[in-house]
């Protein structure tokens, strides 16, 4: 829950991007249930009259910390659980074949990645990082901020960013009301859309003035109209959740839905595509 996260001290979520966040996690989930991340892109369309917060990573810390724990459980469950090695002599899965990098080398970048982000979050919110005693030293948080800060300038070059993402799973069957027939409901990632997302102060910073002696100043004394918001448009994936009617077979598989979302270039296209395949089964 956002508002019982550690980064809850220093930011407060709208009842929209709790949504937007419900939304996500019920993507991530399909995609992980399917068999077979981010940087924020700034408005820049006028110069700013005021103070307004800044991010370069959506301000999640809390998110990135625990994938990072995550990802290094995996790393040492595998490696405890296999012979000395092999999770150094194998690669993971992607569409296509094999991944490039060697399973531990990838689960080291990503364990040492969602450090870094975290440790940037934390660092724009004005927070300590979250760490436990003796979970990273000084020096592994420099190391692992420096590599996140270069992921990110180099965002567009990470081959992921280039998969197609578009899945849905079935996450129900139900029996119909014609024999053997079945309802069957599926979470699907449709894509993904760029969502405006704007961040303004709730209590306006104090600022420091190098001017006259380090006086702590209230933001206003700066001109300008004082904090002012700031929009940025971060890249998220598309939710849907429907339902088809059909004779019993193998659910509908990542082939079948990617030629539906081709076919049509809207969401609300897409919706009544999805409907009328129930219709037509019925």
């Amino acid at each position: 829950m956002p508002e019982k996260s550690y980064e809850s001290k220093k930011i407060e979520f709208s009842a929209k991007y709790k949504e937007r966040l419900e939304e996500a996690f019920k993507t991530i989930l399909t995609k992980q249930r399917e068999t077979q991340i981010k940087s924020l892109g700034e408005e820049d369309s006028k110069e700013l009259d005021g103070i307004a917060p800044e991010f370069s990573v959506e301000p999640l810390a809390t998110v990135y910390l625990r994938l990072a724990r995550s990802y290094r459980f995996v790393q040492g469950f595998l490696e405890g659980a296999f012979r000395s090695g092999i999770v150094g002599s194998i690669h993971g899965l992607r569409e296509g074949g094999e991944r490039a990098k060697k399973l531990n080398n990838e689960l080291d970048y990503m364990v040492r990645l969602m450090y870094g982000l975290h440790l940037i979050s934390c660092h724009e919110l004005g927070l300590d990082p979250d760490l436990m005693e003796g979970e990273l030293s000084v020096e592994e948080q420099d190391r692992m901020t420096a590599r996140a800060r270069e992921w990110l300038k180099n965002l567009l070059r990470d081959d992921d960013f280039a998969v197609d993402t578009r899945v849905a799973v079935s996450i129900a069957r139900f029996p119909g009301a014609e024999r053997n027939t079945y309802t069957r409901r599926y979470w699907a990632a449709a894509g993904v859309r760029f969502k405006r997302l704007e961040y303004t102060y709730k209590v306006p910073p104090k600022i420091v003035d190098s001017d006259k002696d380090y006086r702590i100043m209230d933001g206003r004394i700066l001109g300008g109209s004082g904090t002012v918001p700031i929009i940025y448009y971060a890249p998220e994936d598309v939710f849907v959740e429907f339902e088809t009617l059909k004779a019993e077979r193998h659910p509908m598989d990542r082939e079948e839905f990617r030629k539906v979302c081709d076919e049509h270039e809207t969401m609300e296209d897409l919706r009544e595509a999805l409907r009328a395949i129930e219709s037509e089964e019925k």
